[in-house]
């Protein structure tokens, strides 16, 4: 992809965005959206305001990880 782009002579960016830890706790990623088990919003709110140290020690936990 990068060589074709490098023959576009009007190319003013190239931007190339990783999907390497997107939905990191499926073994096997569709081109589709994933339900999300909590809000985003409820999720930001929950981050914000709970202590880093309690935060930290549950999301090891609180990561679904799927089997297949």
């Amino acid at each position: 992809m990068l060589g074709w782009a490098k023959e576009l002579k009007n190319l003013k960016a190239f931007v190339y965005v990783s999907t390497a830890y997107s939905n990191s706790d499926r073994l096997e990623i569709d081109e589709v959206v994933y339900p999300n088990h909590i809000s985003p919003h409820t999720a930001l709110k929950l981050c914000s305001e709970m202590p880093t140290d309690l935060l930290n020690s549950i999301v090891p936990h609180s990561i679904f990880v799927q089997t297949v």
